[in-house]
């Protein structure tokens, strides 16, 4: 079942079950209320009516007189007084069980019996299909015990306490549409922006990821709905870091796939001659150096592209405080003359990656100098500086250096060996630390590449 249905039922249950309690509740004592009512004025009419009959004795009463004659006056008089009474009620008389009058359609000593306990008594009784009020009281008369009974038609009034009930159905049935109409209309409107949720879901489950839900309102659904915009928000940052991730890795092994052939055809080449041409002494040492040579940059690439891949955002380095010093001794064994290190203080990183990048600065810049081209390495604290006096990179290269394969000279990196993965290497491990890679270069004159560690905190 629909939600919006169930709110509805719900609602109108509720509403029904009020209203039906409350009408009954109100119909019960108006009824009550009429009842009593009728009953209070015949009671009334009846004491009137004994008042009055009470006079007999005072007008009328002699000792001397025989029981028959004390009835017979009394029943006289008592027809007399009935007859000027109101016409919408019969009397009776009776004394010692016998009836001395009764103009009521029935015999009401055998509905209302009064005992001698009681001075008086009432109660409403349905008699062929009619309502009658049967009051009794006892009265003492010349010296004998009567009981006088009053019978009163009251069944206009149970119409009109079935008129009021038949009116209260219809207003109750009038109530019920009306309920169920504006409950449905509202529950509707209400549940609208749920709808419109749903609809939003639907399309961003089918790829619209940027589609976001209108809040109008104040109310829970307007929560759900800021609730719902948040995890949009959050599904579409993730499917896009993992897309440009994807992109990259992508890129990354594409590049390295294109970047293997080369040396990868030059072992099965050589290889390929080893095997099936007969050579010189001169010539196998020749095809041996050109295996070991394109083996060796397989290697380098491979490992450069595993520390790249591996320096994510969410992989966390080991700080080490370390000296300069060190460091820098075990740089001046891989390399000649032509690269100056100058080193003072303690840095706080990752000494081996921090080798790696350091050792990869060194190497482009001495790939971009000339033979008697001189590289400045400078390590002071958590800042690091590589400055050469090669050829410089021209204004419009700056920005996509870092970018993975990317190489300004491809002939002369190829020829050199490189596949344009060393400065995004330098990159991933700067940002690791908390650091950027900066670059200055000035075309004709140098670089002059520097990192901050801890610039931007880890």
């Amino acid at each position: 079942m629909k939600l919006w249905a169930r709110l509805t039922y719900i609602s109108l249950i509720s509403s029904l079950t009020a209203v039906t309690v409350c009408l009954y509740i109100f119909l019960a004592w108006q009824a009550e209320k009429i009842i009593d009512s009728v009953e209070k004025q015949a009671m009334s009419s009846l004491y009137l009516f004994c008042t009055n009959l009470s006079t007999v004795e005072k007008n009328s009463f002699d000792e001397q007189m025989s029981q028959n004659v004390r009835r017979s006056i009394v029943q006289y008089y008592f027809a007399e007084y009935s007859h000027m009474m109101d016409g919408s009620a019969g009397y009776s008389l009776t004394v010692d069980g016998e009836y001395l009058y009764n103009v009521c359609p029935y015999a009401p000593a055998e509905k209302l019996l009064l005992t001698d306990k009681m001075e008086e008594a009432r109660i409403t009784s349905k008699i062929d299909g009619r309502y009658y009020v049967i009051g009794a009281k006892h009265l003492s008369l010349m010296s004998e015990l009567y009981t006088v009974y009053i019978c009163t038609d009251v069944t206009d009034y149970y119409l009109q306490v079935k008129e009021m009930t038949w009116v209260s159905a219809a207003l109750l049935i009038a109530a019920a549409i009306i309920t169920a109409t504006s409950s449905l209309l509202l529950i509707h409107r209400a549940l609208q922006p749920m709808q419109q949720l749903k609809h939003t879901a639907e399309r961003i489950a089918s790829g619209d990821y940027s589609l976001r839900t209108e809040v109008h309102s104040e109310d829970e659904v307007a929560e759900l709905g800021r609730s719902f915009n948040h995890m949009a928000d959050a599904v579409e940052s993730r499917i896009n870091e993992l897309t440009e991730q994807s992109e990259g890795r992508k890129l990354l092994l594409g590049a390295l796939a294109h970047e293997l052939k080369t040396p990868m055809t030059a072992v099965i080449g050589f290889a390929d001659s080893l095997i099936k041409m007969p050579m010189t002494e001169e010539r196998t040492l020749h095809c041996a150096f050109q295996i070991l040579t394109a083996g060796q940059r397989t290697e380098r690439i491979s490992q450069k592209l595993m520390l790249l891949l591996s320096l994510d955002k969410s992989h966390a380095i080991e700080c080490r405080p370390f000296e300069w010093t060190k460091f820098a001794d075990e740089l001046r064994q891989s390399y000649d003359s032509r690269v100056n290190i100058i080193s003072s203080g303690t840095a706080d990183g990752d000494r081996d990656l921090l080798y790696s990048l350091v050792q990869n600065l060194i190497n482009n810049a001495l790939n971009a100098c000339e033979s008697d081209g001189t590289v400045t390495v400078t390590l002071n604290g958590n800042h690091i500086s590589v400055s050469d006096t090669g050829r410089g990179i021209p204004p419009e290269h700056l920005a996509r250096l870092t970018e993975p394969f990317y190489r300004v000279d491809k002939a002369r990196s190829r020829a050199h060996g490189g596949a344009g993965l060393g400065l995004s290497l330098c990159r991933a491990i700067a940002e690791a630390h908390g650091g950027r890679l900066n670059i200055k270069s000035e075309h004709g004159k140098g670089t002059t590449v520097t990192v901050d560690l801890h610039s931007e905190g880890i």
